[in-house]
């Protein structure tokens, strides 16, 4: 879980709970800050068919207030048993919308607390409920959560999916009738976690369209989040040549400096014995003089996949003006993978990736031919976004005053 503290903004979505019928209680919890004994949290419900939580922070001289995950996990999970969650409910719903305040989802993280009282007080939220799990039509699940809090369902659900998938290499699941399931990052990272692949959609309905179609200033979806998630153990391997061992997928190489895609073609085989890369060619040729005849080689190796390496985003222009000439099922392009897993250049390490700053090692690798795309091409492309969002402000102000 990351360490970022959660912050006083996000203890201010707390206030004012509805739910139904709860015994009177009283949650003291301490906060961890500069001066613990001095500050706590205390949630007060009084004793009434309908009720209200109010959030009480006293301090000492402290400005601004710092606590733990932990703490405010503990009390989201003591809310959670009021609305008449069972223990393990209310971990795994209190987990998750703190897993979102921390991940910078705010609008799903506690702060959704509220709503949910409010669902189970009107019999739309059904604490513990039982899923449904309908027979599987081959690799196809459907589970009905009838109502019941999206978190703990979703969960049961993969879980029933995954069982099917074990049978069927691939499993499409359908959660229908669940209450809210908060970010859906969570469950990308579940799935990646027991090891599999996985591609969520949300389709959220009880409301009209919010979101704009590409291109579009009118709403026309609902929301529709999407999130993908792949296990890796600390280094992205190349998947792929797993699954073309194992299916007897031919690959095909095209990119990079001479003689790259051939040490990169020695190290894959030599890694995935059975792997079957039926050619390789370098990307330094006359792409417009010299295609056809690279092409002509391409389709002579009769290659399922073709791997192009050309960068971004000469290799996509490449790939649509050609095509329709080259013999295979799937054309995909892959920038610079063929430096790195041929061995000629070193990635960044761990922890710089997974800051997202990859890029700056590059650069210090090599400054010479990178310094544009990122010294001068990072801030030009944030100025087009601030420059286009004005824009498009402006025309939607002139729309309404229409």
């Amino acid at each position: 879980m990351p360490q970022r503290m959660a912050t006083e903004r996000q203890l201010h979505h707390t206030h004012n709970f509805s739910v139904a019928k709860v015994t009177a209680y009283r949650i003291v919890a301490p906060l961890h800050t500069d001066n613990p004994p001095a500050t706590i949290l205390t949630v007060s419900v009084p004793k009434c068919s309908y009720l209200k939580l109010h959030c009480h922070i006293t301090t000492t001289g402290i400005p601004t207030m710092h606590y733990t995950p932990e703490s405010l996990e503990a009390a989201a999970k003591q809310i959670l048993l009021s609305f008449g969650c069972d223990n393990n409910e209310a971990t795994i719903v209190a987990d998750h919308l703190v897993r979102a305040n921390l991940a910078g989802h705010d609008s799903h993280g506690i702060g959704m607390l509220p709503m949910y009282g409010a669902q189970v007080k009107d019999g739309n939220l059904i604490p513990n409920q039982t899923p449904e799990m309908l027979p599987p039509a081959g690799a196809v699940c459907i589970v009905d959560a009838k109502r019941g809090f999206g978190h703990r369902m979703a969960l049961m659900a993969l879980d029933h999916a995954m069982q099917t998938a074990a049978k069927h290499n691939v499993a499409v699941l359908w959660l229908r009738n669940a209450g809210h399931v908060s970010r859906i990052g969570n469950y990308s990272e579940y799935c990646a976690q027991h090891g599999f692949v996985s591609i969520h959609f949300v389709n959220v309905w009880g409301h009209g369209p919010l979101v704009a179609p590409h291109g579009s200033s009118r709403a026309g979806f609902s929301t529709n989040p999407i999130s993908i998630g792949m296990p890796v153990d600390g280094q992205a391997k190349p998947m792929l040549c797993e699954v073309a061992v194992e299916d007897e997928i031919t690959l095909y190489l095209l990119g990079a400096a001479p003689g790259v895609a051939a040490r990169m073609r020695e190290n894959l085989m030599m890694t995935y014995p059975g792997l079957d890369v039926v050619g390789e060619h370098h990307g330094y040729f006359d792409h417009d003089e010299d295609s056809d005849e690279v092409i002509a080689k391409i389709n002579a190796s009769k290659p399922n996949i073709v791997l192009v390496a050309f960068g971004a985003p000469r290799q996509e222009k490449w790939i649509h003006n050609h095509r329709d000439k080259i013999d295979s099922n799937i054309l995909v392009g892959v920038g610079g993978l063929f430096d790195f897993y041929s061995g000629d250049k070193k990635r960044a390490p761990l922890w710089m990736r997974k800051c997202g700053l990859e890029w700056t090692y590059r650069l210090y690798l090599e400054p010479g031919r990178l310094w544009r795309r990122y010294i001068i091409g990072n801030p030009l492309f944030v100025y087009r976004i601030m420059r286009w969002k004005k824009k498009y402000q402006r025309q939607n102000a002139g729309n309404d005053s229409a």
